[in-house]
């Protein structure tokens, strides 16, 4: 962990990878909008807050994880 804190059993939040953070200019504290796609084609989203960031020792994962 290099910022923040990990994840709490009744929070709402991600920990992203530091690289990722970086790339996307996330800060703990931000607010991340996922988008994606549901069942049979229907749009899913959400928000969430970026309560950690944390360094990972591979490069590709550091750069992709959420």
């Amino acid at each position: 962990m290099v910022k923040g804190s990990y994840l709490e059993m009744a929070g709402r939040g991600v920990v992203v990878a530091r690289g990722l953070a970086g790339f996307l200019g996330l800060h703990t504290g931000d607010t991340l909008v996922l988008i994606g796609q549901g069942f049979h084609g229907v749009s899913a989203a959400g928000k969430f807050p970026v309560r950690g960031i944390i360094h990972l020792p591979s490069p590709p994962l550091d750069n992709q994880v959420i």
